[in-house]
């Protein structure tokens, strides 16, 4: 269970050599502390994820909008079916009494 945010805490986290080298290059970069660095960046990621989740979201939308729509054009189009007495796998357009073919 997450705790309550009181007041800043303490962490310890260890880090390899590597990470803390692109951390304290970075802060150097932006001008800041290290604490700083890792915190902005920490929270950055949170604020990534809640962006990802809604661009998701989004998406999602339109694409069961898009289906919808497909289904509707799907409505008007003549049933085709695969005509099996060919090795082209062409399709052929059936028409039905509807169209008064």
């Amino acid at each position: 269970m997450a705790r309550k945010a009181k007041a800043p805490s303490k962490l310890n986290v260890r880090l390899d050599g590597e990470l803390r080298n692109q951390l304290e290059e970075a802060a150097a970069k932006n001008g800041t502390s290290l604490q700083t660095e890792i915190v902005v960046r920490l929270q950055r990621t949170f604020a990534d994820d809640d962006q990802l989740i809604r661009e998701v979201e989004e998406h999602s939308t339109r694409l069961v909008r898009l289906e919808e729509w497909r289904r509707l054009v799907d409505i008007g189009k003549p049933e085709q079916k695969h005509d099996k007495g060919t090795d082209t796998g062409r399709t052929r357009t059936i028409r039905t009494d509807q169209e008064g073919g």
